[in-house]
């Protein structure tokens, strides 16, 4: 029997190789199996940041509007909150999103609309983005309900959270509430009577 160089016999070593090569292939149609059955990453929104992402479809040409990394900055419970978060427009044209956040049932939801420029990106709550600012919020560590909804007739629901207002969040503390102006009380009680001022006689 023909030997190798290092002395196990060659018909052996031939014989291990069909053995080898299936139990690759059978590795190779597992890996695949596991890429089919799994979503793209690419494809799904998910949230990188501290905040929520979900997508808007435009049911006129497939595009949709992208809601990235959107959160609110509040303090304790009831305090007033900032609105944080990136909105991407997919589309060949200009898109006007409108955004609202109930405040539970005694207090009126807010909304507002960003316009979002074609194949680009519109901030809300930065220096340079549109402010939208709660009056009530749960406080830091909950979670709010916010909805999206776009011209073209899409619609979202968002569950947002609430982080209070440190390390990279320091500087988007909503600012204070604007104190009401009360209007000056009338003087209570009866006005005394003005003293008649006796009119001028012309002598003749």
């Amino acid at each position: 029997m023909a030997r190798t160089t290092d002395g196990f016999p060659a018909l052996r070593r031939r014989a291990g190789l069909p053995l080898a090569a299936a139990a690759l292939g059978a590795l190779s149609l597992l890996l695949a199996g596991c890429s089919e059955l799994s979503p793209d990453t690419i494809a799904t929104p998910y949230a990188p940041g501290d905040g929520v992402s979900a997508n808007v479809t435009n049911p006129a040409d497939g595009s949709y509007i992208g809601l990235r990394n959107f959160l609110i900055v509040a303090a304790p419970e009831g305090d007033a909150g900032r609105v944080v978060g990136t909105v991407v427009n997919t589309g060949a044209t200009p898109v006007q999103v409108a955004l609202a956040a109930d405040q539970g049932s005694s207090t009126a939801p807010v909304t507002i609309r960003v316009d979002v420029p074609a194949f680009g990106i519109a901030q809300v709550g930065s220096d340079e983005g549109t402010q939208m600012i709660l009056g009530e919020t749960p406080g830091a560590g909950r979670m709010m309900p916010m909805r999206a909804a776009t011209t073209s007739g899409g619609a979202v629901d968002l569950t947002v959270p609430v982080l209070a207002p440190v390390g990279f969040y320091a500087t988007l503390t909503p600012p204070p509430p604007t104190p009401s102006v009360s209007a000056t009380p009338a003087p209570s009680g009866t006005p005394e009577p003005a003293t008649p001022v006796p009119s001028a006689t012309t002598s003749p």
